[in-house]
């Protein structure tokens, strides 16, 4: 948890996630894959709580019956399968999170993190559970299997202003 500060995890292997609070920060998750630290299937404790979050994976970000829960309003992500279950409205967008890095000497420095621009993934399953998803002009939605983008709730809209391939 931040005071509105952002947060980066870079992790060699897996990260398993329970709740990263970045108030109004963003957040930065690279790793193998992202697990939800919740194993109960269709649990809905929040996971990622921040004003938008870049997830950079090589394989899985959350699993068909354990999505990652968030509350964010930007999400950007390269990631093999993605499961994503947003509690309110959110966006698709393009997003270079960085932060300030801590070393073992306690000494800190600014990340240089590249950007991500929209959503890359293998099967895609997004949902925005009350609110509208969108996603910004010429910012792209790209499944290489199966996507399901998915708006819930009350006057709900479903916008997407770039490509969608899935």
């Amino acid at each position: 948890t931040t005071v509105d500060g952002n947060i980066a995890l870079q992790a060699g292997g897996s990260a398993t996630l329970e709740t990263f609070n970045a108030g109004t920060g963003q957040i930065r998750i690279a790793a193998t894959s992202i697990v939800d630290g919740d194993t109960a299937p269709n649990e809905t404790e929040v996971d990622l709580v921040g004003s938008a979050a870049q997830l950079v994976t090589t394989g899985a970000v959350g699993g068909p019956s354990n999505a990652l829960e968030t509350t964010l309003q930007t999400l950007a992500a390269a990631t093999g399968d993605l499961y994503l279950s947003d509690n309110d409205a959110l966006t698709i967008g393009a997003l270079t999170v960085n932060a300030q890095r801590v070393d073992i000497t306690g000494a800190s420095a600014s990340t240089a993190n590249a950007g991500t621009s929209g959503v890359t993934a293998g099967v895609a399953v997004i949902q925005a559970k009350a609110g509208s998803l969108d996603s910004l002009a010429g910012i792209a939605v790209n499944a290489s299997g199966n996507l399901l983008l998915k708006a819930t709730g009350a006057s709900s809209d479903l916008t997407l202003r770039g490509a969608v391939t899935g």
